[in-house]
């Protein structure tokens, strides 16, 4: 079936596999294309923008996703976890002529929120949304870091600093979508690597500088094999200055269009689409995901089961669609940062071990609530289908929440990284747009920075210091913000494309654009290439 995007007009594909799974879901087919729906999903995604706040309950100083000139309650964790508050006080009756959306506008409005998402981290005050973690530093996301400083989903990393997606590596510098790396620094895509720097899609080497798509190489040269005692007389020669690793990594980006590159990377996949995807199963458009069966829309997630349409999560999820951070959650839609259990729960935020709810916000350990108002079990379910009926006539059931009730700015969020928009564009289409505090543009004294790029203020930690020693380079020129945005326009966007392999000439669903220079090869071929 092909239909039109109510927001940018693209045409877009729902497949029959799509199809049975909506019936199922008892939802019609959506109304946004895949771009427009993932969208409206990271415009629900603070992961980098902090703000200092005090806790409403305990009057503590703490560190908070939320601006000061936000109109929530904002509790620190502990108060929020704690018993001192009751969510069901806040409570409501579901008003039938009003839009269910709107009525959860109201209820978000009074519930106190979290100030900021951390789990089971010491050390972490600045790393939201990392769990079990230990002195990370402004590291979003991840799982069992140590001493990680400035970055983006790391997972059972330490001593690493300036990275995306880094797994089991240690003592790496700028690196993106790395996986057992031990001291390799300005390198991507490459796996079982030590000391290797200016690097690309290198597997089981070391000692490589400047080298693309090799396997169980070492002392080689922009691919060129060396002597050791020829590389180890080349390295020492490297000024590590800001100019001559720039000067490396163009002449790294040039010599990349030399070389072959796979259409898509997948490992034990089968009947699958997307980019950066492990033991993936009839996955379609997944991008970032593991452990995947009959999903489609996937970005982030792990393990999950028969779903679509989600962003960061999973772990024994099933039977969910239109969701944002989600964990042991089945048969389950539109949630907004929900885990540890949950099942049948409809249009929910911050709701953890809980089942059969409605429209709430903040419970724990619920069942059978709407609106966080209790209800008998025959209450519920009749009440529900009443609100499903007329959220199916209002076109709201099956969609998730309008970016107009997003907690966040639009440029405050993940959105504005992946589908960046004017302040013009952004005030257009109703949302909220953050303004920066003149005073974070001040000038550059003592040790108060100035970003190179966008004249932000900034400041050098102790331990980034530390490790800037330790790696021989410069300490750095652009603020954090700007070194993360460097970082992503190396990643290819999470979009797929019909492109022929330059060997074979098989037709192949990719991340690089019909325009790129790239010579794009299928997985079979490449592989005969690189093995």
């Amino acid at each position: 079936m092909e239909k039109t995007c109510r927001q940018c007009q693209q045409a877009f594909t729902i497949t029959t596999s799509d199809q049975d799974f909506y019936t199922r879901m008892a939802v019609s087919t959506p109304t946004l294309c895949p771009n427009c729906r993932q969208q409206r999903r990271l415009a629900w995604r603070n992961e980098r923008s902090l703000y200092p706040g005090t806790c409403q309950l305990c009057k503590k100083k703490t560190i908070s996703l939320y601006s000061p000139d936000k109109p929530f309650t904002i509790y620190c964790q502990d108060c929020w976890q704690s018993d001192r508050w009751d969510p069901m006080s806040f409570g409501r009756d579901y008003k039938p002529g009003q839009s269910f959306f709107e009525q959860i506008r109201e209820l978000q409005l009074v519930v106190p929120r979290m100030a900021i998402t951390i789990r089971n981290c010491e050390n972490s005050d600045y790393a939201p949304w990392a769990v079990d973690g230990k002195n990370l530093y402004l590291s979003t996301g991840g799982f069992q870091n140590e001493n990680c400083l400035y970055g983006m989903f790391p997972t059972y990393s330490k001593d690493c600093i300036d990275f995306i997606m880094p797994y089991q590596c240690e003592l790496c510098y700028e690196v993106i979508e790395c996986s057992d790396c031990y001291h390799c620094l300005f390198t991507q895509r490459c796996a079982s690597c030590r000391d290797c720097y200016f690097s690309y899609n290198l597997h089981g080497c070391h000692d490589c500088v400047g080298c693309v798509n090799l396997r169980n190489k070492q002392y080689c040269w922009f691919n060129e094999q060396l002597t050791e005692q020829e590389y180890k007389c080349r390295l020492e020669a490297i000024q590590w200055t800001s100019t001559a690793i720039a000067d490396y990594r163009a002449q790294l980006a040039q010599f990349k269009l030399t070389q072959p590159h796979v259409a898509s990377e997948q490992i034990q996949c089968e009947a699958s689409t997307g980019d950066l995807m492990k033991s993936c199963n009839q996955t379609d458009y997944g991008f970032d995901v593991y452990d995947q069966e009959q999903t489609a829309y996937m970005f982030d997630v792990r393990e999950t089961k028969d779903s679509r349409d989600i962003y960061t999560g999973g772990v024994q999820c099933e039977l969910t669609y239109e969701c944002h951070s989600i964990l042991q959650t089945q048969n389950s839609m539109g949630l907004n940062v929900c885990w540890d259990g949950n099942y049948n729960l409809f249009y929910c935020d911050h709701c953890f071990t809980s089942h059969d709810l409605f429209g709430c916000i903040g419970l724990r350990k619920q069942k059978f609530c709407i609106l966080n108002k209790q209800y008998s079990e025959a209450d519920y379910q009749q009440l529900t289908r009443q609100i499903i009926t007329t959220m199916q006539a209002a076109g709201e059931w099956g969609e998730f929440y309008p970016i107009t009730l997003s907690p966040f700015a639009y440029n405050e969020t993940v959105a504005q990284e992946y589908f960046p928009r004017s302040e013009t564009t952004v005030k257009t289409n109703g949302w909220q747009w953050h303004v920066p505090d003149p005073a974070d543009y001040k000038p550059a004294q003592g040790d108060l920075l100035v970003c190179r790029d966008c004249r932000k203020n900034y400041r050098l930690v102790a331990s980034e210091l530390k490790y800037y020693k330790q790696f021989g380079v410069p300490q750095p020129e652009l603020c954090p913000q700007c070194r993360h945005l460097a970082r992503m326009q190396l990643r290819n966007p999470r979009q797929l494309w019909p492109r022929t392999c330059m060997k074979c000439r098989t037709t192949v669903a990719t991340t690089y654009q019909p325009d790129r220079p790239e010579m794009i090869y299928c997985t079979s071929c490449f592989q005969k290439e690189v093995y």
